[in-house]
């Protein structure tokens, strides 16, 4: 088992690419052997991509308010094969998007002026009052009833206490 973090961070995203299908590919990988990396490139669940990763090899981690961390599935979410997956993630289907608004990172720009500059572009929106059950791994698994997938299976969702 091969395990690396920010695998897009050191590579190229076309090695990246070839490097994770070398461990796809039985010809290659008579054996089985596994890689687990972590990556923020959506190019690996991205339809046009021939060699992307299934739903079930895809999963996703977010942290709530108390920066407990949710690990979830992509398979726990309905999927068709020929969904753009990158892009439903990127417009927040799936959830673990950073949830990051300018007044909180505003403290970083040092230059004269910037905190005021910022706050008259960037103006707050209301809190969404509900999300739809696709984009709440939670509200989801209670819409399929309880803690089941899609299939019927257990929900792999497990939550990870940060280490302090």
């Amino acid at each position: 088992m091969l395990c690396i973090d920010e695998l897009d961070a050191s590579l190229h995203p076309q090695l990246a690419q070839v490097l994770v299908s070398m461990f796809t590919d039985p010809d290659i990988n008579p054996h089985g052997a596994q890689i687990v990396f972590t990556t923020h490139d959506t190019h690996f669940i991205d339809n046009m991509n021939p060699a992307r990763l299934t739903p079930e090899q895809v999963w996703f981690t977010q942290k709530d308010a108390q920066g407990v961390s949710d690990l979830f599935s992509l398979d726990e979410f309905p999927t068709r094969a020929e969904q753009n997956h990158a892009r439903r993630y990127l417009s927040g289907r799936y959830g673990a998007l950073p949830r990051l608004a300018p007044t909180q990172v505003r403290h970083l720009d040092r230059r004269p002026g910037a905190t005021a500059d910022m706050s008259r572009r960037h103006k707050r929106r209301p809190a969404r009052s509900s999300e739809p059950a696709d984009r709440n791994p939670t509200r989801k698994s209670q819409a399929l009833g309880g803690d089941r997938g899609k299939h019927g299976r257990r929900i792999l969702s497990r939550r990870v206490q940060p280490l302090l």
